[in-house]
């Protein structure tokens, strides 16, 4: 009796472990995150509903390592083989909550309830010619993806300790990006599907016949009126305080004549003094987190 209470803890031990070491993407937000009561206490622009049990564990995602070639079936890639439930497979233009993105540098910030050994981090994205309104495939992604980050069998901290900055693709409209994280203990791989929407139009145009240009008479420049410079706008916020917690993405807070924005939970960072890649970023720049646009 005492043996078989012994191997019943033990076991209880190693699955209970096992689940707790699990991960996802919190910025830009994971389609799973979006679903659950943190996303929604953080006030994200926009959130999911509908989820099903995988609001309760989106680090849960996980099936057999591989892809494209193997692992997650066609048409139940958002779920990881549907392990808990099917509900995010289903795939239209409006169903899911989508982060407005721009082509370029681009942070991916990861949150582990425990980490795993890792061999590699890899993101996937959408083929130009992808059907939105059709189930997820192997082959509405690109074969190769956009940006590795290898590990080795390094170990992450607990919490959004891992950052990874990649160069997103040129692509237009509604996309998806796939992430993948590849660990070394188990034979599984963790999937987390990203809805993204880009702005703007990026494709190529077309090449125009060269023509050459006909001479123009010369003429003498006008002279151009003075101008006045116009009054910079007033910074939006309250002041930034090094002794207050800034828990939810995109609080505005002004410091030295400008509002800045914080992706994540920060305390004691002092804007804009750790480079173009700091937690805080000015409203309005090119770098701006991507979920406060």
């Amino acid at each position: 009796m005492k043996l078989n209470k012994i191997a019943i803890a033990v076991v209880s031990l190693l699955v209970s472990g096992t689940a707790l070491s699990h991960g996802y993407v919190m910025d830009p937000p994971a389609r799973a995150y979006l679903c659950t009561k943190k996303a929604h206490d953080a006030n994200f622009p926009a959130l999911n509903s509908g989820c099903g049990n995988i609001q309760y564990e989106p680090q849960s995602l996980e099936a057999p390592q591989g892809f494209p070639r193997e692992g997650v079936i066609d048409g139940q890639i958002a779920s990881a083989n549907r392990v808990r439930g099917g509900e995010l497979d289903v795939q239209n233009m409006d169903r899911w909550a989508k982060t407005s993105i721009t082509a370029g540098k681009t942070q991916f910030h990861w949150f582990f309830t425990a980490p795993h050994p890792t061999n590699k981090y890899e993101y996937f994205i959408t083929k130009n010619n992808w059907n939105p309104n059709a189930p997820l495939t192997r082959a509405s992604f690109e074969s190769k993806p956009f940006c590795t980050i290898q590990r080795n069998g390094a170990v992450p901290g607990r919490g959004p300790s891992e950052v990874h900055t990649c160069d997103v693709p040129a692509r237009e409209g509604y996309q998806e990006i796939l992430a993948v994280w590849t660990v070394n203990d188990t034979s599984n791989a963790f999937y987390n599907v990203i809805d993204v929407e880009f702005a703007g139009n990026n494709a190529q145009p077309e090449p125009k016949p060269e023509s050459k240009p006909e001479p123009k008479p010369e003429s003498k420049p006008e002279p151009k009126p003075e101008s006045i410079p116009l009054p910079k706008p007033m910074p939006e916020g309250s002041a930034w305080d090094q002794n207050t917690d800034y828990s939810t993405p995109c609080t505005k807070v002004t410091y030295n004549g400008s509002t800045w924005l914080n992706g994540w939970w920060t305390r004691g960072d002092k804007p804009g003094t750790n480079g173009e890649w700091d937690v805080w970023r000015k409203l309005g720049s090119s770098n701006m987190h991507g979920g406060c646009k």
